[in-house]
């Protein structure tokens, strides 16, 4: 098995894929709990991951480098393109979250589930949809965080005008940049991590499959990773 030779492969495999192959085949009943302690079944496992990625018959989304761009723009004091990705970050966790939930859950077709997502705004992904979609709720203060993080990304954007205010001077360009001034960036980083093991804990519990296939992957495959 000439492919399963290349331990980097194999490592960017176990650490990006193999939780989301588990859980598809835990859903379709092919996971095979039984022969799950053979290390050949497992390289079976490992080979057919492979062979989809290959026919991009699944999708790794990895925000990590997202969110280690927008720390990366922090420290360059690049405090606008640390919001934009920010901002673009937290789009794309929803997305992905609202992906997995009506396709499991409301067995929504792919371009189904695009039409019902780009429809709505972020306000209405955090807010009813969310609720309506998982019987869940995101806090009062997440909730705020987000709105703020998205509401000044849109600003910087799209160079809105804010209202006239008696403590702001000058026009729409010094207002922006007093509201991203005040903005304390130390919590920025943090909480695109806290939001994202948020969503995945709530996925977990909506779709247990999940939860599932991702202790399976840290007892038998995690630890023997770069193995067989």
């Amino acid at each position: 098995m000439e492919i399963l030779q290349d331990e980097k492969m194999i490592i960017r495999i176990g650490e990006t894929l193999l939780p989301v192959l588990l859980t598809n085949l835990i859903r379709s009943g092919e996971l095979d709990m039984d022969k799950i302690d053979d290390s050949e079944y497992r390289t079976e496992i490992i080979e057919k991951g492979i062979a989809l990625v290959a026919e991009l018959q699944i999708q790794m989304l990895n925000y990590s480098e997202f969110i280690e761009a927008t720390e990366s723009e922090i420290k360059s004091k690049r405090f606008k393109s640390a919001f934009i990705m920010a901002g673009t970050c937290i789009e794309h966790i929803l997305n992905h979250f609202y992906r997995e939930v009506l396709s499991v859950k409301q067995g929504l077709e792919a371009d189904e589930i695009t039409k019902a997502i780009t429809g709505l705004k972020i306000p209405d992904k955090i807010g009813w949809f969310f609720k309506m979609t998982t019987g869940e709720t995101l806090s009062d203060k997440m909730i705020n965080q987000i709105r703020e993080i998205i509401s000044i990304r849109n600003k910087i954007v799209h160079y809105q005008a804010l209202p006239d205010d008696i403590n702001f001077t000058g026009g729409s360009s010094h207002k922006l940049e007093v509201i991203i001034n005040g903005f304390n960036f130390n919590e920025l980083v943090p909480f695109l991590n806290e939001f994202d093991s948020t969503l995945e804990g709530i996925l977990n519990k909506v779709i247990p499959e999940i939860g599932i296939g991702n202790e399976v992957f840290e007892k038998y495959f995690k630890k023997n990773k770069t193995q067989n």
